[in-house]
């Protein structure tokens, strides 16, 4: 598990709890993250470089000279690090890590004394076989980190060490120097009785196909047993570690020649970044554990500072600050508390709270022991014996004191409210002289206090909560106008009681007669010392206004759009009429006959309320300027259309009223029109079919020439109500067959 310590301030007691051992503190999703970026990188790295792997490139022996160093330097610090964090959490895994990185740190020195060539013509190690020595070195390198990475997996849960850490490190660092002395002198005096990895410079023994393998599944069996368990930041980064240094086996096992290959060079950077890779991962997470550290300290000053701050303004307070602990028994008691009860400190530490509470209030003792259980307690009302025996009136606020998650005592506030139940008192004694005033008028009238409590409601309001005055009175808002309601005038509520008068109106459901709107006006009510102390509020029915006023709107948009409607109207049927015209009397006779046709539609329409107009009237209507009682026939079924139809029908039947009486049937003494309609099912839908048939007029050109008239009978309907016109100028008279698809008949 992480290992924490407790950072605390006796003088404020209060703690931090901070992880301090980076071994075993959780990886986060960002640093699991950054390691799979950094493996995907190396990942592509290999990929691109590995059929290259086998070109021989320029010897530079003083690449391994420096790769080597590096990694020394970087082991061995890692180690160092790690027996650190063994002295602080003495965990038997990471002292097994941190024996790995002294091996490698040593071997890594010891192979670059021995590699062929990095010093001059020879090595720095003149015993042994000067290519045999440095790779049976790199083998027992290779062989012990990944079997200390192994037991450091398996050791992971193991309990932690009892022996002093500092002896355990000294003990475990002399064996693991023993140990590497005999591996080199065995590699290097002994080098004799191991089989042989090289032939020559270039050439590999058998047993090097054998032993590439071997490193490889072992840093792979690892590896796996890492990922399995991977919990912390050097799980993380230990399984880059072994994922760098797969290259170098894969190379040794691929190819032949692998010495100075652009192989063996990518392994030798990859083995120099995985040398670094938990150094550097260990260093970045010790420097943020030292930032996280600075801060804590610098919180628990602050702390300190303002616990003082706090100690100074509960002693100055006027309130009675007192502190129990959970069975109960005062811990502090400020100098308001002595001046309340009439008890000094020395008197009630240590003993129960129940001694200010009377005899006729014991039963209040369940109610007040919530508080051992976390619950708090707000602004309770009750009654408190002094020392001599006098009965005082008081508002309790409780709260439990908790210490990391227990509840270990309670906090109280004590206030004197004498004062307030006296006016309070007085106050209720006024309310019952202004209650049948108040009953007279159409206001409902309410007082609150601060706690949401009515302290006066008027018989209008009670009326309008559909509940009985002696329920409501005493009962909170929320209560009794429900949670909904209440949140919609809670802000107002909170701005009233910071002492800002508020008015607006609001929309309520009232239980019996639905949603009503309310004129609302909150005014502040202060006590003796000016303090807020809760507001009066006067509430006014205004429905019928408002439903006044957005009719009175709807009226005035609904007349807006007509008028506009209209004027467009006349104004396109005027530039029309203009362009169809032979002179000036033509176009103003023209333009008269056709907006007193409209004129005539819109007084149908008014008279209706805008709504439904009897086909037939309309039709007598449009005729009436040309029917004499005989030349004009007018039969169809009872059918109504609507405004829009009524407007665009209307028009049509001047367009073929006036034509006819010009060229038509209706121009000679003879000629008659029939005008029928009926309604017609067409599948799922209804139509209108209206036919204007002329006969005994002058014979009709077969040829007639197109005009606003025509143009207006045929396009017209399509183009507003979405119906189709047959437009016939027949030998002997016109005909017009109008079809239009209605909702009602």
């Amino acid at each position: 598990m992480l290992q924490k310590t407790s950072m605390s301030d006796l003088g404020t007691r209060s703690s931090y709890e901070l992880p301090i051992v980076i071994t075993a503190a959780p990886a986060t999703d960002r640093q699991r993250k950054i390691a799979l970026s950094v493996i995907v990188a190396l990942a592509v790295i290999l990929a691109v470089t590995l059929p290259f792997g086998n070109v021989q490139l320029v010897h530079i022996e003083a690449f391994v000279l420096a790769t080597q160093s590096v990694m020394c330097a970087a082991d061995l610090l890692t180690a160092a690090l790690l027996f650190s964090q063994y002295s602080i959490y003495p965990q038997r895994a990471v002292l097994a890590l941190a024996s790995g990185y002294v091996f490698s740190g040593l071997f890594a020195f010891l192979e670059a004394c021995a590699f062929p060539g990095v010093f001059a013509q020879t090595s720095l190690i003149f015993i042994g076989d000067r290519l045999n020595t440095p790779a049976w070195l790199f083998t027992f390198w290779h062989t012990l980190f990944p079997l200390a990475v192994i037991v450091y997996v398996l050791w992971k849960d193991a309990a932690e060490s009892a022996t002093p850490p500092s002896h355990v490190v000294a003990v475990t660092i002399a064996c693991v120097v023993t140990a590497t002395a005999g591996l080199t002198w065995l590699a290097t005096a002994g080098v004799g009785y191991l089989p042989r990895v090289y032939e020559s410079a270039n050439v590999l023994a058998p047993f090097a196909h054998y032993a590439g393998p071997f490193l490889f599944f072992l840093s792979a069996t690892a590896l796996a047993l890492l990922f399995s368990r991977r919990h912390t930041i050097v799980d993380q980064w230990l399984m880059v570690v072994l994922l760098a240094w797969l290259p170098t086996f894969a190379v040794a096992s691929l190819f032949t020649v692998v010495m100075f290959t652009l192989g063996w060079y990518i392994a030798r950077i990859f083995a120099l970044f995985a040398g670094s890779a938990l150094l550097f991962a260990l260093l970045v997470e010790t420097v943020g554990l030292h930032t996280r550290l600075a801060n804590a300290v610098v919180r628990l000053r602050r702390v300190s500072r303002v616990e003082h701050r706090l100690a100074a303004i509960v002693e100055s307070s006027d309130d009675a600050i007192v502190s129990t602990d959970v069975d109960g028994a005062i811990t502090t008691w400020n100098k308001a508390a002595e001046r309340l009860f009439g008890y000094s400190e020395a008197e009630v530490i240590g003993r129960p709270m129940a001694i200010l509470r009377p005899p006729d209030r014991q039963n209040e003792a369940e109610i007040l022991q919530g508080v051992r259980f976390g619950k708090s307690i707000d602004h309770f009302e009750t009654v408190r014996q002094r020392k001599d025996g006098s009965l005082v009136n008081v508002s309790l606020t409780l709260s439990p004191i908790s210490e990391s998650g227990k509840i270990v005592g309670a906090s109280k506030i004590i206030r004197d409210i004498t004062e307030h139940k006296r006016a309070e008192d007085a106050l209720r004694a006024s309310e019952a002289e202004l209650q049948g005033v108040l009953n007279q008028t159409p206001f409902m009238l309410i007082r609150c206090s601060r706690d949401l409590r009515y302290r006066f409601i008027s018989e209008a309001y009670a009326r309008w909560l559909d509940l009985p005055r002696e329920k409501v009175q005493g009962a909170t808002i929320p209560e009794t106008i429900g949670a909904a309601a209440f949140d919609t005038v809670r802000p107002y509520i909170e701005q009233v009681l910071q002492g800002v008068p508020v008015d607006f109106e609001c929309e309520r459901q009232c239980p019996g007669i639905g949603r009503r709107y309310l004129n609302v006006a909150y005014r502040p009510e202060l006590d003796a010392g000016g303090n807020v102390d809760g507001w009066i509020a006067s509430l006014l029915d205004v429905t019928e206004r408002r439903l006044a006023e957005d009719r009175q709107g709807l009226l005035l948009a609904e007349l807006d759009h007509r008028v506009k409607n209209i004027l467009a109207q006349v104004a396109a049927v005027a530039t029309s009429t203009r362009q169809g015209s032979r002179s000036i009397r033509d176009f103003i006779r023209s333009l008269d006959g056709r907006i007193q046709s409209m004129a005539s539609a819109h007084t149908l329409l008014s008279e209706s309320g805008w709504q439904n107009v009897g086909l037939g009237t309309l039709v007598r209507n449009q005729l009436a300027h040309y029917a004499t009682g005989t030349n004009v026939t007018i039969s169809g079924t009872d059918v109504v259309v609507n405004s829009a139809e009524t407007q665009a029908v209307a028009r049509v039947l001047h367009e073929l009223a006036t034509n006819a009486a010009k060229y038509g049937a209706l121009s000679t003494g003879g000629g008659q029109v029939s005008v029928n309609w009926e309604i017609k099912p067409n599948g799922g839908a209804t139509n209108l079919t209206f036919v204007w048939r002329e006969l005994g007029g002058p014979p009709v050109p077969s040829q007639h020439p197109s005009s606003y008239g025509t143009n207006l009978i045929r396009n017209l309907i399509p183009h507003e109500l979405g119906g189709t016109v047959d437009l016939e100028f027949a030998t002997e008279g016109v005909n017009c067959r109008i079809e239009i698809p209605v909702t009602q008949a």
